[in-house]
């Protein structure tokens, strides 16, 4: 796991889930530059794998997921990014989660959109412009994490 970027005054904390070297920098350039944009002050987090992922999502509270649907296993690929959200959505803390998927799996596109309400779904290739819009929009959600809250929410049908 990586710490980019943490300021004194926190409003996101940022978990990018690695889709490859160069592509992560990639990500990651765009995600400050969306931050200083909104000037907002972020933790940002890189993890290599979903067990680094997961134990993250476990030990802090993450404001912004950004993961690739598919994953290698060993030899062959499996959908541990989908498994990953499926069971944050499980999780009262982040049920409200924003997240981006940047992925190959076009396949999973309506599963993410419907069943997990994922914020976005981009292509692997996709444009800086695109990133930039869904990162500006997701900065500004809120992550409702108190219980009372939620349940609240919950209650009157406005997850």
């Amino acid at each position: 796991m990586t710490d980019l970027f943490e300021g004194e005054s926190l409003d996101k904390r940022i978990l990018i889930v690695n889709c490859g070297n160069k592509q992560t920098e990639r990500i990651a350039g765009l995600v400050l530059e969306a931050a200083a944009k909104e000037d907002k002050t972020i933790k940002l987090y890189i993890a290599r794998n979903i067990t680094e992922a997961e134990s993250l999502l476990n030990d802090d509270d993450i404001d912004i997921l950004i993961l690739d649907a598919v994953y290698k296993k060993e030899k062959q690929e499996e959908y541990l990014g989908i498994s990953l959200v499926e069971e944050l959505r499980e999780m009262d803390k982040y049920v409200l989660l924003p997240v981006i998927f940047i992925t190959s799996a076009v396949e999973m596109r309506e599963h993410a959109y419907k069943e997990l309400n994922c914020l976005s779904f981009l292509p692997e290739a996709f444009e800086e412009d695109a990133l930039l819009k869904v990162l500006r929009k997701a900065l500004q959600y809120s992550t409702y994490r108190d219980e009372e809250n939620y349940e609240k929410k919950k209650k009157s049908g406005m997850l």
